[in-house]
């Protein structure tokens, strides 16, 4: 009861989402990180599963000898936790060579066990640490006493050339710090236009409402691209334009599409053929045949981050063929012996579900 009323004195700071109190004893799972699985949870399609996840949750945190639990730190065990579940595993079955050694375990548990977050004061157990690096080496001091110095101007003018853009001195220190979201970032911003930053975040996130208006502060120079014939409010000081928008109205849905008029700056502009991205998704692609060995398939629902062979490529056992990615929990998929890639199921982005083909290898001779 008094953390129920301390928890009321916080309300106005908190977003609404409350997890039942008895279970936090249970699980330890930081506030910040059970916002972060649950997101995880539903965009993988296990939120039917959410109890189980938390279970397993629980089950790895005391596999990985209770753990102290930051953000970092309670990812790790998240990812594993997910995971898992897809996989219907159990904590227990981590301790079962036989099953271990054929888990491609996430990227950031691996991580963790080699000692890329620093050293729990009395380590992993080992029967942990060998079933997950199976026999990689750990780090021997501290991750961040052997990161490499950072150049900030080589930096900014090689990121610059790059995406052919200015980068600023804030967007070279988000790029050293966080290299694959600045990636995902700049990559998002080439493909839809360099408006996108100036686009109000809730609109972003939550799109738009028939009837609602929003306002947008836009360099004059990028004014023509969204005013075209509308009229502008004059260029202030700063050189930014005031433009406001309007959805006034979403057309039926017609083969995945709509139609879509805005007011911009009281001129109607209707855009045609807008993929509708609400509904359910659908994997029409094929699915890998668990009978048959050389077919690989997709250990999670996810999208393909890389793929690291090519038609015709031979490869080892163990090799990394391509990594799968889900809310920032990246899971490699590994050859399972010596082979050849007869054939690619899957392009670099593509959406695919678990249990999907990716890839074709045979054997080699």
């Amino acid at each position: 009861m008094y953390w129920a009323r301390v928890r009321d004195m916080y309300s106005p700071f908190e977003s609404g989402m409350k997890s039942g109190s008895a279970r936090v004893f249970e699980h330890q799972i930081p506030g910040g990180q059970y916002s972060n699985l649950i997101v995880q949870c539903q965009s993988m399609g296990l939120w039917n599963q959410w109890e189980a996840v938390l279970d397993t949750y629980r089950d790895v945190n005391k596999l990985f000898g209770d753990i102290v639990k930051v953000t970092p730190s309670s990812k790790c065990v998240g990812d594993l936790a997910l995971y898992l579940v897809t996989r219907s595993l159990t904590a227990d079955d981590l301790l079962d060579p036989t099953k271990a050694s054929s888990i491609d375990f996430p990227e950031s548990v691996v991580g963790l066990l080699k000692g890329d977050l620093g050293f729990p004061h009395r380590g992993f157990p080992k029967a942990v640490e060998d079933v997950i690096l199976k026999g990689a080496p750990k780090r021997t001091i501290r991750a961040g006493l052997v990161l490499p110095p950072a150049d900030f101007e080589l930096n900014i003018k090689t990121l610059s050339e790059k995406w052919g853009v200015a980068i600023s001195l804030e967007m070279g220190m988000s790029s050293l710090m966080y290299p694959a979201v600045f990636a995902d970032y700049m990559k998002r911003l080439k493909s839809k236009g360099p408006l996108l930053r100036y686009l109000p975040t809730p609109a972003y996130f939550y799109a738009m409402q028939a009837g609602q208006s929003i306002k947008m502060r836009v360099p004059s120079s990028l004014a023509s691209d969204i005013l075209k014939d509308a009229a502008a409010t004059p260029s202030a000081a700063d050189g930014l334009v005031d433009v406001t928008i309007e959805l006034k109205r979403v057309g039926p849905l017609k083969e995945g599409k709509r139609s879509v008029v805005f007011g911009i700056n009281g001129k109607a502009e209707q855009v045609h053929d807008v993929k509708d991205s609400t509904g359910v998704f659908v994997f029409d692609g094929p699915m890998a045949n668990p009978s048959v060995p050389g077919e690989i398939a997709s250990p999670m629902p996810g999208v393909i981050e890389k793929i690291l062979v090519k038609e015709g490529q031979t490869v080892s056992a163990g090799d990394t063929l391509l990594v799968v990615s889900a809310m920032k929990m990246e899971v490699k998929s590994t050859a399972p012996f010596a082979g050849t890639v007869t054939s690619l199921s899957v392009a670099q982005g593509a959406r695919v579900v678990e249990g999907a083909l990716l890839m074709t290898v045979t054997v080699s001779p």
